[in-house]
């Protein structure tokens, strides 16, 4: 996982809630997410341009 992303942080909180295998599949589905997103916003503005940040939030139920 990338440093900075609180990806690290969410699993850590599922480690000490004791719920670490629903945290690794919020993860999962949460990157799942984001390159779903990449390739839907690539055919409207090309591959390699970086100036459009596409951001999604959700609620974290442990």
């Amino acid at each position: 996982m990338n440093s900075g992303t609180g990806l690290e942080e969410t699993l850590l909180l599922g480690k000490l809630l004791g719920k670490e295998q629903k945290a690794e599949k919020w993860i999962a589905r949460y990157l799942e997410k984001v390159r779903q997103a990449k390739r839907r916003l690539e055919g409207h503005i090309g591959v390699g341009n970086r100036k459009l940040t596409f951001i999604q939030s959700e609620s974290i139920t442990f």
